[in-house]
């Protein structure tokens, strides 16, 4: 995704403060930290890929039609 370590960091830290994740330190190495959807992330997911999926499927029917291929 062409994202630096400090970039990604700070995108994940902005989603903890504002409830989309959870963080927890690893079991094995308390170096590195777990993270999982929250029901509010979860939430948002499911918005966001439903209007991917929207998008997606609009632009296929639009190659589709440009292509004059007849998907009846």
């Amino acid at each position: 995704m062409d994202q630096n370590q400090s970039n990604v960091s700070a995108t994940i830290s902005l989603m903890v403060r504002r409830g989309y994740l959870s963080s927890a330190l690893g079991n094995d190495d308390r170096r590195k930290h777990e993270f999982k959807l929250t029901d509010k992330g979860q939430q948002l997911y499911k918005i966001a890929l439903s209007r991917v999926t929207m998008q997606m499927m609009n632009e296929y029917h639009l190659i589709v039609e440009q292509l004059g291929i007849n998907t009846d």
